[in-house]
């Protein structure tokens, strides 16, 4: 006879439309932090009212004295399996709820009950009373609930791919119209309200803060882009950056981010030498990244297992991981936002103080994934997107790229190596760099396998590089020289072909072009034909690595030149960002 069991799944929102509101780093953290906080108000009634057995996330750290660097660490769905009377949970669970969206809409309301500016005037709002404004931020977020009851036996259907059917069915819950969300996201990023989060969410002297004397601030985008100089050969010009931001800091904390703030500490920088009398600053200083992650196949392999004893482990150890990637984030002089489990949601500067790179941290969260031992055992991987940006870009551009290039690029990455049978696809990264000029460059590659260990290599070894004309001038006669590059490389000539048409070369410039040699047989041997569902996910793909014109569009996107267009960028991609990552600042 099949026993009947209940469940409960449980999603939060809107995420995508609150995150996209942020202008600054601290408000992009408050939007994070806040919804992480509305999930953990939720949980934390869920365990004391004891209605059943946390399935998704693991909730253990719900008491945990760490604050884990501010990073959201709460997921926007949760998963039950009811153990308590199914008629108490049904008449008490709505009361729970809307306790906990009150206790989340009373850190919103922070701002809200000093009547003030963040400049220190009196606010003007548009309502009356606290009643009015409470009534549409309750409206603007919402929680859906979904309470199933099943046969257990009945159906080979795992439970948790059932619930999520049920989630993603269910009637969109009515939200605040449009008109009201510039006030939803002045009560939330209010600086009372923020400075309110800072306590919630960091210890006093958290690193992720800047050092000043008084005061807690997260650092602005220009800061986080310059943290390359915070290394002891330049501490004193960084001290000076904090003075900079001690003159312009208030109690209302916004006062941050100003543009006379940022041409102050421009300017500082500019003028910083090094032991040789050179000067230090580099166009790289001005650009900074938005990185988003998401696991391969990890929410598909834990939602079809049947067996839950399972589920809870795998959840946990996904705790686990967001809980390791936070501190490397953080050790790597980054800003962490969001972690829940495999997403993550994290700034960063291109270069730190220890002069780690961006891919170097990529890769230690890499490593970080696959030493959880279910995570591995179930060949769970991460893939990428990064949006590298000028640091007065618009945050929302570059928090879409970001997701553009993990999930329309890194996602669709599929390939065939040579003489392979099988198909290769998960754990890439694709990245796209936009100047402030407008122009713009990026690629998507596996992150594993000999293209990979060389192309990381070939940025790695080029770090400190100065021959930038030559880079430049191999990678004008590379791109006229594309179609012959491939017959070379497929035909075993790349040696030949290089000899014959980089002949210059000597010394450093030889070695340099023989790693780009090797770099380039690499990629054509690995990326042996591209695998794409349909030519719209093909021209998507393409568009998001490098600019087509129209009329191109048809020929790069042919299967028969997709190859050609995809091995070349990749190679072009690591030259153009040496000459990127150490060009002069020019403006």
């Amino acid at each position: 006879m099949y026993e009947p069991r209940t469940y409960l799944a449980l999603s939060i929102g809107p995420i995508y439309k609150t995150i996209q509101r942020a202008r600054k780093t601290r408000e992009l953290w408050a939007a994070s932090f806040l919804l992480s906080q509305y999930m953990r108000c939720i949980l934390k009634r869920m365990e004391k009212e004891k209605f059943g057995i946390a399935l998704s996330p693991d909730v253990d750290s719900l008491g945990s004295q760490d604050k884990y660097h501010g990073a959201g660490i709460w997921n926007d769905n949760a998963f039950y399996e009811i153990t308590a009377d199914t008629d108490v949970v049904k008449r008490d669970l709505p009361g729970l709820l809307q306790e906990a969206k009150a206790e989340f809409i009373d850190l919103i309301l922070t701002g809200f009950r000093t009547g003030k500016t963040d400049s220190g005037k009196t606010q003007k709002w548009p309502f009356d009373q606290e009643a009015q404004l409470t009534a549409i931020i309750g409206q603007h977020f919402h929680c859906k609930a979904v309470l199933h009851t099943r046969l257990n036996g009945q159906t080979e259907i795992p439970i948790l791919k059932e619930l999520n059917r049920l989630l993603n069915s269910a009637d969109q819950l009515h939200t605040a119209p449009p008109r009201y969300d510039d006030w939803v996201s002045t009560a939330m990023f209010h600086a009372a309200t923020v400075l309110a989060l800072y306590n919630k969410g960091f210890d006093v002297h958290d690193p992720v803060f800047t050092p000043l004397r008084y005061g807690r601030r997260l650092p602005s985008l220009m800061e986080i882009a310059t943290r390359e100089f915070k290394k002891e050969a330049h501490k004193g010009v960084y001290n000076e950056v904090v003075k900079v931001i001690e003159a312009n800091y208030g109690d209302n904390d916004d006062n941050a981010e100003t543009d006379a703030e940022n041409i102050s500490i421009l300017k500082l920088l500019k003028a910083e030498k090094d032991a040789n009398g050179q000067t230090v600053f580099r166009k790289r200083h001005k650009y900074l990244a938005i990185v988003q992650s998401d696991g391969d196949g990890v929410g598909s392999h834990v939602t079809n297992s049947p067996d839950l004893g399972y589920v809870k482990r795998f959840s946990k150890q996904l705790m686990n991981f967001s809980k390791s990637a936070v501190q490397k984030i953080v050790g790597y002089d980054g800003l962490p936002v969001y972690a829940g489990g495999d997403d993550l949601l994290f700034i960063a500067p291109l270069r730190n103080a220890k002069d780690e790179t961006l891919f170097d941290l990529l890769k230690k969260l890499n490593d970080a994934f696959a030493e959880q031992p279910i995570l591995h055992e179930a060949g769970g991987t991460l893939s990428f997107g990064v949006s590298i940006f000028y640091y007065k870009s618009p945050m929302s551009e570059s928090l879409e790229e970001g997701r553009k290039q993990l999930f329309q690029i890194a996602k669709k990455l599929k390939y065939k190596s040579l003489g392979a049978a099988d198909t290769s696809e998960k754990n890439a990264l694709a990245f796209r760099v936009l100047l402030h000029g407008g122009q713009a460059f990026g690629a998507a590659i596996q992150q594993k396998g000999k293209a990979w260990d060389r192309w990381a290599a070939l940025l790695k070894d080029a770090q400190s590089t100065n021959d930038l004309a030559f880079i430049s001038g191999l990678v004008h006669r590379l791109e006229l020289l594309g179609i012959l590059l491939e017959a070379a490389c497929d035909n075993g000539n790349a040696e030949h072909f290089f000899k014959n048409h980089f002949n210059e070369a000597r010394g450093k410039q030889l070695e340099f072009v023989e790693k780009v040699r090797d770099l380039a047989i690499a990629i054509y041997e690995q990326y042996g034909t591209l695998d794409f569902d349909d030519d719209h996910i093909a021209r998507t793909f393409f568009k998001g690595q490098f600019h087509i014109e129209t009329r191109d569009e048809v020929e790069v996107v042919s299967p028969k030149n997709r190859r050609r267009h995809y091995c070349n960028n990749l190679l072009y991609s690591a030259l153009r960002l040496i000459q990127f990552q150490q060009a002069e600042d020019n403006d």
